[in-house]
Formats: C-alpha cells, sequence, structure tokens
C-alpha cells in the first residue's frame, strides 16, 4: 500500500476517508510538504449525515482496498495530502488526524521486517519494501504521517527546523481549508495512468450530487487551462425545489389530449 502506482490514488482516497470539525484540516498545513504542487483535504463529520457521503462511497469505492495497514486508526478527523510530480512519478504525503489504537501501533513496531526508530524527536516505523504496509511517522498521539518514505525522512527534519514560510499555493491552501468541507488546489499531473479520466466518468454520472458535478467542473475548466480550484461546503445551499404545477388535463378534443395550469 501507498507505494509505487497505488500511491496515486490517494488524491481521491481523501474524499471518502475523513472525519472531522469544520475547518480543522488547516490545522493539518503545518505538516503539508511546502514544495508540493497539489493539496487536498477533507472534513467527513458535516457530510457523513448527507447524500454526499454515499455518492463519494459509491463513485470511490473500490479506492477502499487501498486502506489496508491503517487498522491503528479507530477514528478518523482529518486527512491531508501533499503531491508532487517527479521524474519518477507522484511522490505522496499524507497526514492523517484522528483516534489512535496505540496498543496496535505498538504491536506494528515488532513486526518482522519492520524498522523502528525516532528521528528529530518523531518516532518512524519503516516496513518492508513489499508493498503490504505503508511507512509511518507518529507525529503526536492522534496525528500520524504517511506515504513515500523520503517525504517522511524530510517532514520529520522540516519539524526540526521550526516554523517556515508558506509557499504562494500553501498559503492559498490555507484559505480554502479555513472554510470547506472538501478542497483541492493545485495540478492535476498527480494523476496517472487514464485515473483522471476515470474520475471524471464516474463524478458525470451523477448528475444528482451538487459535490459530484462541482469537482467535475473544476477538473474540467482545469483542463482548458485555468488553475485547478476545488471547495465544497456541506452548507451550501441547494437549488430551491422546481414547484410542481397543478394542471387540468383535458381528454377528447380533436387536437390530443390537452393541459392547463391551474392556480
Amino acid at each position: 500500500m501507498f507505494k509505487g502506482a497505488a500511491m496515486r490514488n490517494l488524491w481521491v482516497l481523501a474524499l471518502v476517508s475523513a472525519s472531522a470539525c469544520h475547518g480543522g484540516a488547516a490545522d493539518l498545513l503545518s505538516y503539508a510538504d511546502p514544495a508540493a504542487s497539489t493539496f487536498v483535504g477533507a472534513e467527513w463529520a458535516r457530510l457523513a449525515s448527507t447524500p454526499h457521503a454515499a455518492m463519494l462511497r459509491g463513485t470511490l469505492g473500490e479506492l477502499w482496498a487501498e486502506t489496508r495497514g491503517l487498522e491503528f486508526v479507530e477514528e478518523l478527523e482529518r486527512v491531508l495530502v501533499s503531491a508532487s510530480t517527479t521524474p519518477g512519478g507522484v511522490t505522496l504525503l499524507v497526514v492523517l488526524q484522528g483516534r489512535m489504537n496505540v496498543e496496535t501501533l505498538r504491536a506494528m513496531r515488532s513486526r518482522p521486517g519492520v524498522v523502528a526508530y525516532v528521528r528529530q524527536g518523531v518516532e518512524l516505523m519503516l516496513s518492508p519494501d513489499d508493498g503490504e504496509r505503508p511507512d509511518l511517522a507518529v507525529l503526536t498521539s492522534n496525528t500520524v504521517a504517511l506515504g513515500d518514505r523520503a517525504a517522511l525522512v524530510a517532514l520529520v527534519e522540516r519539524l526540526g527546523r521550526g516554523r517556515r514560510k508558506d509557499s504562494p499555493l500553501l498559503e492559498q491552501a490555507r484559505r480554502l481549508a479555513a472554510t470547506a468541507d472538501v478542497w483541492s488546489i493545485g495540478s492535476l499531473d498527480v494523476f496517472a495512468d487514464g485515473g483522471l479520466e476515470k474520475l471524471l466518468a464516474k463524478l458525470k454520472q451523477r448528475p444528482d450530487d451538487l459535490l459530484a458535478q462541482s469537482l467535475h467542473q473544476a477538473i474540467v475548466r482545469a483542463r482548458h487551462g485555468e488553475t485547478f480550484q476545488f471547495a465544497f461546503s456541506a452548507d451550501r445551499p441547494a437549488a430551491p425545489p422546481v414547484a410542481k404545477k397543478n394542471v387540468i388535463r383535458i381528454f377528447g378534443l380533436d387536437t390530443g389530449p390537452r393541459e392547463l395550469e391551474f392556480r
């Protein structure tokens, strides 16, 4: 998991695996990769009781297969994804915040092949290179980072150096995270192997869902030259329902049945 091609799915995995208080993902941006080309955040508590939650699971359900190795997460509150394109592919740094099972984490340290050590005050747990388990950095009692090993080490080094200045893109991400429940900004280059086309096709099949159509439109605009930016809040008012007209239906006319509006 989270190694090689499977990591490309994390852009949309964030949309279906988070629960949080409104705007909480902004707090995670201190862990973001300042050099990333794309950021994604999600708030789930405000979406969980809405039809958007079912849409996301139905549209992106196959991505649940990518959650092996996260058994230690008892209640996920926040997700932040930093994605970058490199000559070797897409590099991802994923930060999860929520209630973690301390006993399960402790057991992970003793699994065969796992290398655990402390660096700059942060515990790193590096798994064998078989793709079955993620590499982890335990940042706090309720915050864990996973992703490419080099990205994790770089995160720990940044934390050791203290507060750094946000990049312009990260500043924009912070503004989105402060008000939106699901948001993303940056480049669509982090998609590969037809992933973007598949996502667009599935989103297009949900014309009834405002979140799905908002994301679809943002992607389409970006493909036509605009900067990719998406933000959605659960409290965004839906379009008012179309009032049903009262009609009288008249039969037996030479011209066929006719409807007259009755006020």
